[in-house]
C-alpha cells in the first residue's frame, strides 16, 4: 500500500514537472529569438548610419551658393549689316566746286547696300559780263549699290538739293532740283571692313541749275561697315 502511495506520488509529480519545464524551455526559445532578431534590428540600423555618414564624408553636403546673374547675351550681328559712306568731290578754278556727302547705308544682302544721306555743296563761278556767283546748297541723298564680281559695283543715285535759284533777279530765292544718276564703280579694300569708292555716273536728269558742269560725273569716296 505504502509502495503504490509512493508510485503514484512520484507519477504525479513527473507528470506536473515536463510540462513545466516544456513551457520553460518554449519561453527560453522565445526569448532567444526574440534577442536574435533585436541584435539583427540594431546592426541594420547601426550599418544605415554607417553609411549615412561615410556618404556625407565623401560627398559633403553642398553649400549654398550665391547665383550669378546671367549674362546678357549680346548680338552684335545686326551691326555688321550697318554702312557708312563718305563721298566728296573738289576742285578749284572757274568754278570751284566743293561737294561732301555723309550717308548711312544698310546691307539687305551680301551684294545689295542701300543707303540715305545729306549732300552738302558750295559753288563759286564767274560768268565774266554777267556777273560771279556763289552760294551754298543743301540736300538728300540716296543710293542703291549692288556689288558683282570681287570689287566691282553698279550704283543708281538720287539726290534732291534745294540751291539757289540764278536764274531769277531774287539771288536768295532758292528751287529743288533733282539729280537721277546711274553708273559703275571699283572699291579698293582698305583693311577689313572699309574700302577706298571710285565710280562714274551720268545724270539722268539734266537741268540748267544743275550743280555740275557736265553730265558725266566722277564720284570717289569711303565706305565701310560698323563692327
Amino acid at each position: 500500500m505504502i509502495f503504490l502511495i509512493v508510485l503514484r506520488k512520484n507519477y504525479t509529480t513527473t507528470n506536473l514537472v515536463e510540462p513545466y519545464n516544456s513551457h520553460k524551455n518554449e519561453r527560453k526559445k522565445s526569448a532567444f529569438i526574440g534577442s536574435l532578431c533585436i541584435l539583427v534590428l540594431i546592426l541594420i540600423l547601426f550599418n544605415l548610419k554607417s553609411y549615412s555618414q561615410t556618404d556625407s564624408v565623401f560627398t559633403g553636403r553642398s553649400r549654398p551658393t550665391k547665383k550669378e546673374k546671367p549674362k546678357k547675351i549680346t548680338n552684335n550681328e545686326w551691326k555688321k549689316t550697318l554702312t557708312y559712306d563718305f563721298n566728296f568731290q573738289a576742285w578749284a578754278g572757274n568754278p570751284t566746286f566743293i561737294l561732301l556727302s555723309p550717308s548711312l547705308g544698310y546691307n539687305v544682302s551680301t551684294k545689295l547696300n542701300l543707303g540715305f544721306g545729306l549732300i552738302y555743296n558750295y559753288t563759286n563761278k564767274d560768268f565774266g559780263k554777267y556777273g560771279k556767283y556763289n552760294g551754298s546748297s543743301f540736300g538728300l541723298h540716296s543710293h542703291a549699290r549692288y556689288i558683282f564680281g570681287d570689287n566691282f559695283f553698279t550704283v543708281l543715285q538720287y539726290d534732291k538739293l534745294l540751291q539757289p535759284n540764278i536764274l531769277t533777279r531774287y539771288p536768295n530765292v532758292k528751287t529743288w532740283v533733282d539729280y537721277l544718276m546711274l553708273g559703275a564703280g571699283y572699291r579698293q579694300p582698305i583693311g577689313k571692313s572699309a574700302s577706298f569708292n571710285s565710280s562714274l555716273v551720268y545724270n539722268l536728269l539734266p537741268d540748267i541749275l544743275s550743280i555740275y558742269p557736265s553730265r558725266i560725273i566722277v564720284q570717289i569716296g569711303l565706305s565701310g561697315v560698323f563692327n
